[in-house]
């Protein structure tokens, strides 16, 4: 295991763990929070990579080594942790749990929605003419995503998919 993951902790930390004079308003102690749930975020991007789990629609290459995955699966949860001692000896709260993942999803799922209704037949023809034969098919293509993603959204309200 590479030795920058067992960093030790910076030297002005006092006896109790804490930051020694270290006082943060709560502006700040909100900006560090959204800063480092940001930092969180950006680091599940970095595991979905090194998992291999990318998709048709990413650009990056699979193209880390065994040794690179091994030391990046290693370091995502090393610097969460240092993150979460940071947060403890600055005195700030760890963020809270405070939505939904149901309406995440659905948000999310949303969102989807609106992307695809900016590549309809009527929105495409804003960048040229639009062969007959093609805004039919982007008509079909954009009709049965719509229709898949109220069948989840259908899923998250727990009725039937496709049920009125």
């Amino acid at each position: 295991m590479p030795s920058w993951i067992f960093l030790p902790p910076p030297k002005h930390v006092a006896d109790d763990g804490r930051t020694a004079g270290a006082r943060l308003n709560s502006a700040q102690s909100r900006a560090v929070r959204a800063a480092f749930t940001h930092v969180s975020d950006l680091l599940e991007g970095v595991l979905r990579i090194a998992n291999g789990r990318l998709t048709p629609f990413d650009r990056q290459r699979a193209d880390l080594t065994s040794e690179e995955v091994r030391h990046l699966l290693e370091a995502v949860p090393a610097i969460r942790a240092r993150m979460l001692e940071a947060l403890e000896r600055l005195d700030v709260p760890t963020p809270e749990a405070d939505r939904s993942a149901r309406w995440t999803v659905s948000t999310t799922l949303s969102f989807a929605e609106i992307a695809l209704s900016e590549v309809t037949p009527a929105e495409l023809v804003g960048y040229g003419t639009l062969d007959p034969g093609a805004a039919e098919a982007v008509a079909g293509v954009v009709t049965d995503l719509r229709g898949l993603i109220a069948r989840a959204q259908d899923i998250l309200r727990g009725a039937e998919p496709g049920a009125p």
